[in-house]
């Protein structure tokens, strides 16, 4: 009886083949053929290589139907299109300069749109220019101009003859490189004695037949597109009318942090000019990749250009600068005490500490056009909570050839893959029990490992002044410990402990004493002797208080605590992260 089963699972082409020869010789005229020693094997080789091409092809087919599951770059664009989403172009790094024009006799000086500087990185010569035009003046002739934004990008010019009789027309800007921002549009009708500026629109709301609106759209090959009105919603140009668009090509982020430019020509028409650059070049940054585009599409559609919920905000400022490395949103009626009105943003920028005032500012006035007229967002920076890892890692030296330092390298290299992946974010969760998993899998020849996690916080006082300090874990800490007697031994159990540092002559550090108290406490050898209180705790919370400390240094103060769960989170603005000189590991052989 014939096979009537059919296996539809494998894919590949000598399987495919294999179910052809099954299948023929359960028929009954072909049970004894030989079907590779004739041209049946011809046949049935072509038969395969057909279904294998058609089910690739079907697979494939069907993997770019979907925006996340599509690999190819173009179909990632074209479905992000129907979420309304425009794929963040290349950005042009920014450098912020004080320019002085020395004129000679005039009290005023004009610089022009557009005017080139050049700077280099490396080997790398980089070309910046002004974005518009500046006007100053002064009672001499020195003429000063303060804080002028100049943008990395070489301008290029771009022109498109309008016709109306092509319905498949397209406005396609030749070069991937360009910075969407810094598109200007000029729209030249009835032989140039009309010349109209288009400004770019980013959705519908009041947009009439006489709009003279453009938008922007992703295109294939990295590419990005014109839009152009209908007469309904935003002015049509006219059949036969030339388009004119400007534009910077920009270089994405190869040069942030050039700090040295010099002018290229004159400027303002004079060649006396003094520039004193106010920080390194920041900002720039490189096409937005096809993943990003899968991550952010779908919130961004969901958000529509406004911030309500948290997820808004924090959709919102990624999508829109990528500098920002990680970024979350709470509102105040989540702090305590709660703050109502105010939405609270911590964000983190990439390669910066803290964040500049100017970017505050920035995400603030973006924020406000966004959000609820009641709520004032607050641009807050990121409270780190470091993590000491102190791991006794076992290994069998009878699986291995390893040696103790190898190995201590392996564990180190899995504790800092954990921290990459799972942690050094805003909303973490540090599993415990996870990260013993991935030491204990760091190599075959691990049996076991004993980790213990301290939290850590770090002060930074100012020497010789009495001063406050209120800090928090920002979680619950480990409150079940027996009270301290007034001295007692050094490595007795502590909630609480610091690093050691001088107060009056004496070698002290911060402890707790198991009942809510922070004492200050002198060490000696291996004992503590409590010299006064100085402060609170609140083991629920992780809320920690001290008043009046007068360190003789400006040394950085480490702060140690347990929490009382072994599990560590980051809430609000935390980020959770562990450093490599806060890692211990202790190498214990085995023979097993």
């Amino acid at each position: 009886m014939a096979n009537t089963v059919i296996n539809i699972l494998p894919m590949d082409f000598i399987t495919i083949k294999n179910d052809f020869k099954v299948f023929l010789k359960s028929q009954t005229r072909y049970k004894d053929y030989n079907f590779d020693g004739s041209n049946w094997s011809v046949v049935m080789d072509m038969l395969a290589y057909n279904s294998f091409r058609a089910l690739f092809y079907t697979n494939m087919i069907g993997t770019e139907m979907f925006l996340d599951s599509a690999q190819l770059h173009d179909s990632i664009v074209s479905h992000a299109k129907e979420l309304n989403y425009v794929p963040r172009s290349n950005i042009s790094a920014v450098l912020n300069v004080n320019i002085a024009i020395d004129t000679g006799d005039a009290f005023s000086a004009v610089i022009s749109p557009y005017t080139p500087f050049s700077g280099r990185v490396g080997s790398n010569v980089y070309t910046f220019s002004t974005n518009s035009q500046i006007t100053a003046i002064s009672s001499n002739t020195t003429i000063p101009f303060s804080n002028v934004a100049i943008y990395e990008g070489i301008v290029v010019a771009e022109s498109f003859v309008m016709d109306s009789a092509n319905l498949y027309q397209k406005f396609i800007i030749s070069n991937p490189g360009i910075d969407t921002s810094s598109l200007a549009v000029v729209v030249s009708e009835d032989s140039g004695s009309s010349n109209l500026t288009y400004l770019q629109a980013t959705s519908l709301f009041d947009l009439n037949a006489n709009s003279q609106v453009y938008f922007v759209q992703g295109s294939s090959s990295n590419k990005y597109e014109l839009i152009f009105g209908d007469n309904v919603v935003g002015r049509k140009p006219a059949d036969g009318a030339t388009i004119f668009a400007l534009y910077r090509i920009s270089s994405g982020d190869f040069p942030n942090g050039l700090s040295v430019i010099t002018p290229v020509g004159l400027v303002g028409g004079y060649s006396n000019v003094f520039l004193t650059v106010l920080g390194a070049a920041s900002g720039g940054a490189f096409q937005e990749d096809g993943a990003s585009v899968q991550f952010n599409a779908p919130k961004a559609f969901t958000t529509q250009e406004r911030a309500v919920s948290d997820g808004d905000y924090e959709t919102l400022l990624r999508r829109n600068f990528p500098e920002i490395r990680a970024v979350a949103a709470f509102g105040g009626d989540e702090l305590s005490p709660p703050i109502y009105g105010k939405v609270f943003i911590s964000v983190e920028i990439t390669n910066v500490d803290g964040i500049p005032d100017s970017k505050k500012t920035q995400y603030t006035n973006f924020l406000r056009t966004r959000n609820s007229v009641t709520i004032i967002p607050v641009i807050i920076n990121p409270d780190f909570i470091y993590v000491d890892v102190n791991t006794i890692a076992k290994y069998n030296i009878n699986k291995t050839q390893l040696d103790d330092e190898t190995i201590r390298s392996e564990v180190s290299n899995a504790i800092n893959n954990y921290n990459n992946i799972n942690l050094n974010d805003f909303k973490t969760t540090l599993t415990h029990s996870e990260m013993e998993t991935d030491i204990d899998d760091c190599d075959v020849s691990m049996v076991s490992n004993e980790t213990t996690l301290r939290l850590i916080k770090l002060l930074t006082p100012i020497a010789g002044i009495s001063q406050n300090f209120g800090t928090t874990f920002n979680q619950p800490l480990q409150d079940d410990l027996p009270p301290l007697e007034v001295t007692h031994n050094a490595n007795s159990q502590h909630t609480i402990i610091s690093s050691t540092f001088l107060v009056n002559g004496k070698t002290v550090v911060l402890e707790d004493n198991g009942n809510g108290i922070i004492n200050l406490a002198e060490t000696t050898l291996s004992i503590h002797k409590i010299i006064s209180s100085i402060g609170t705790i609140d083991y629920s919370t992780g809320i920690i208080t001290i008043n009046n400390i007068k360190p003789q240094t400006g040394n950085v103060i480490t702060l140690y605590a347990v929490a009382k769960s072994k599990d560590l989170t980051g809430q609000q603005n935390i980020i959770l992260k562990i450093r490599p000189q806060d890692i211990t590991i202790s190498i214990v052989q085995l023979r097993i």
